[in-house]
């Protein structure tokens, strides 16, 4: 008998079944995520000389994205 997922029949087992492959599938995520994570920083470590990340390095930064970001908002059209 095929039961449909508003099935008020709907085994106990199935829903258990259910929710354990969720949870697998969000542990395989969370790994993917973890090594694409550490791809980066090994990338990082090994793309070059160091900079120091000091308080001139932040700024530089934030501006960076600031005008990027301003750059993104003038290419939108405005909703009003």
């Amino acid at each position: 008998m095929l039961w449909s997922r508003n099935d008020a029949r709907v085994p106990h087992l199935t829903v258990k079944r259910t929710a354990h492959v969720r949870e697998l599938i969000r542990a395989d995520q969370r790994r993917r995520a973890k090594d694409k994570l550490e791809a980066m920083l090994v990338e990082g470590l090994s793309s070059g000389a160091s900079i120091p990340a000091d308080a001139k390095f932040w700024k530089d930064l934030k501006q960076e994205a600031m005008t990027k970001l301003a750059a993104l908002k003038a290419l939108r059209p405005r909703i009003s």
